[in-house]
């Protein structure tokens, strides 16, 4: 069995370890309106180039990735593909074989968003959700979400396919489920696996297959 590499990264590390970006990360980080959004995000992107210049063997300034829309991708894919997701002071970032997603979400936001379950889920999801009590509820949607998002990062095709026509399936901790795209009749493609990478946290990753397992690297600003 393959393996997709997931890297848990904190987010609240010293300045040094944001070195490495490039000028328009810079200016992209200065165009957050608050500075915990720019701390957030220098910090994820130092992260990323320093997760894929280890993978790749280059500095982390010498990461170069694709210009242009749609998914992220390194200039010189050389067989390796990635996907970063980040929220509050974790960081994600799946490295694989294969295409890959990824998502992670603060379970502290499952209440403030459970409304979006109406435009997100399945018939059957909703069905499902409003059977439990409140916070059990907002945590499936939780699940359910970072589920579909690490699909449709995975795919490319982001929310060109409304989250509602992705049926992720009963999960559980660590099992690959197979998903469904709602119209499409050809085989599973693509399957998904749930983590919990840090305490207060759930996430989700994405793969083509189901093949592959999760290696779980726990880092520090120490580690790269």
């Amino acid at each position: 069995m393959q393996r997709v590499e997931v890297w848990v990264a904190p987010l609240d590390g010293p300045p040094a370890a944001n070195a490495g970006l490039s000028p328009a990360e810079w200016a992209r980080a200065k165009r957050y309106r608050f500075p915990d959004d720019a701390r957030r995000f220098t910090a994820a992107r130092s992260w990323l180039r320093r997760v894929l210049g280890a993978e790749l063997g280059v500095a982390p300034a010498d990461v170069a990735f694709a210009d242009g829309p749609g998914k992220p991708r390194l200039r010189d894919e050389a067989g390796v593909r990635f996907n970063l997701s980040y929220t509050e002071d974790v960081a994600l970032i799946a490295v694989a074989d294969r295409e890959v997603g990824v998502d992670v979400e603060h379970l502290g936001r499952g209440l403030r968003i459970l409304d979006a379950a109406s435009v997100a889920c399945t018939p059957e999801e909703i069905a499902t959700l409003h059977q439990l009590p409140p916070d059990p509820r907002a945590e499936e949607f939780l699940r359910l979400w970072t589920a579909k998002e690490a699909v449709l990062k995975a795919t490319g095709q982001g929310l060109t396919v409304p989250p509602d026509r992705v049926r992720v399936g009963a999960r559980r901790a660590g099992a690959a489920t197979p998903v469904v795209i709602l119209g499409d009749a050809s085989p599973p493609r693509w399957w998904v696996r749930e983590l919990r990478p840090a305490p207060g946290y759930v996430g989700a990753v994405a793969a083509e297959g189901g093949d592959w397992d999760i290696h779980l690297r726990i880092v520090t600003a120490a580690d790269l």
